[in-house]
């Protein structure tokens, strides 16, 4: 039952909930690993969220929330993918560890995601906020990319109580920060620039675009995303064609964010491996191909309603096997042995192919309906800053290694969401650095 508390008070009980979610979802940390399954600081946060909507939610607003075609539509979609992954996992034959996945991280995001629309429902502040929240969490990250690579102690810290890689680019650290993906990473700090450069006139500080473009582009460079590039460039290009943000800003902005990153080691390596031939011809037998052709057989293997969730992470070693066998015609230690496979315990590295792969063709079948349904409605009320945004969404989960495994994926699937719903803008009279 929902306490008799003044909306304002509500509202900031709200904002507090969620600031506690991003940063646990960011900085997942592990408290304990003494229990079967680790307890992490991100599946406190967001209990803390959950629990703390039932406290405060308007029943009316969660009606008014069904009552929104378009979005009942996205919830019940969603749902039969959750039902599916639920299937499949219980069949699956590493079911308890699917079936944790499935619950504690598919399930509670699915709950977090209605709870958040639920509350832009009730206050008319929240997408503002959400915005505010995103594009600040990311300095956050930004800042702390930055001792990442230059204290070594604290990237010690990291790798120990944060499910950090040891991620290196070519003889470089590639700094991910708090996030546990450098990639990920990479990306978020993508759509945040992206949308300051949106929303560059909202900001009281009249060279906030700029300040911005310094740290958040040099540490892009350190990261060395070509997913994330292409899709800053892609959207760029849109807002420069249809005069988004004039374009004598926008091409200073992005001289900033280019050109700084030319001073890190990692953009000059990543240069250097586009000359490089034997790193062309590893990428393509060894790389993304490989894992791709891996998912298939696995998907092979329960087409229905495919292996589980998280269960190609799990036996990624043998489906690679399997692949490398396939691509060259014979069994053999070379194959087999440690030398040869870097990639132990690896994701598809596609959304499609995790689809494909964990839920079978039930599972890929939903998620283009909830891909179709999405579509149609950006279309349909025209709105273009959405689809460029979306596409660039979809765009690196068709080539990322994160999609959905990574909590702060999904985080961020439920932010660019929201703000979908108004075409990714917010109030023109609004200031993003204050409340007012």
């Amino acid at each position: 039952m929902s306490l008799d508390l003044a909306h304002k008070t509500k509202l900031r009980i709200f904002k507090l909930s969620w600031i506690i979610l991003m940063f646990g979802t960011i900085s997942d940390l592990i408290i304990t690993e003494r229990l079967t399954f680790p307890i992490r600081l991100s599946s406190i946060a967001l209990m803390i969220y959950i629990l703390t909507f039932m406290f405060i939610a308007d029943l009316k607003n969660i009606k008014n929330l069904l009552l929104d075609k378009s979005t009942l539509l996205i919830i019940c979609t969603l749902g039969l993918l959750l039902i599916t992954a639920f299937i499949s996992s219980i069949f699956s034959n590493m079911s308890r560890t699917a079936l944790n996945v499935t619950f504690f991280r598919y399930t509670l995001y699915f709950a977090c995601f209605i709870i958040t629309l639920a509350y832009t429902k009730n206050f008319e502040e929240a997408c503002t906020f959400l915005l505010r929240s995103f594009i600040f969490f990311n300095l956050f990250i930004i800042i702390s990319c930055f001792f990442d690579f230059y204290i070594p102690r604290f990237n010690r810290i990291l790798i120990n109580h944060f499910g950090h890689m040891e991620g290196r680019h070519s003889l470089y650290l590639v700094p991910s920060g708090f996030v546990t993906d450098s990639d990920l990473t990479a990306f978020s700090i993508a759509l945040s620039y992206l949308l300051v450069i949106l929303h560059f006139d909202k900001f009281k500080l009249k060279y906030f675009l700029y300040f911005f473009s310094l740290p958040a582009g040099f540490i892009f460079g350190m990261l060395a995303s070509r997913s994330a590039l292409i899709v800053i460039i892609s959207i760029c290009i849109f807002f420069f064609i249809f005069k988004y943000i004039e374009r004598k800003k926008l091409l200073i902005s992005l001289s900033i964010f280019f050109v700084i990153q030319l001073l890190t080691p990692q953009t000059q390596a990543r240069i250097g491996q586009f000359f490089n031939k034997t790193y062309i011809e590893d990428e393509m037998t060894t790389g993304r191909p490989m894992i791709w052709r891996a998912a298939f057989i696995a998907f092979q293997t329960s087409p229905v309603i495919g292996i589980g969730s998280a269960v190609f992470f799990l036996e990624s070693r043998d489906f690679l096997t399997f692949a490398g066998e396939e691509i060259s015609g014979h069994k053999g230690p070379a194959i087999n042995s440690d030398d040869y496979w870097k990639m132990d315990r690896t994701n598809p590295h596609s959304i499609i192919f995790t689809m494909l792969a964990e839920y079978g063709l039930v599972g890929l079948l939903l998620f283009l309906c909830l891909l179709v349904i999405q579509y149609r409605f950006m279309i349909k009320n025209k709105m273009y800053v959405s689809l460029v945004f979306i596409s660039g969404l979809l765009f690196v989960s068709l080539l990322s290694n994160y999609a959905p495994y990574y909590r702060y994926y999904m985080l961020i699937c439920i932010v660019l969401y929201i703000l979908n719903k108004d075409n990714m803008l917010v109030p023109k009279k609004e200031n993003l650095l204050t409340n007012k």
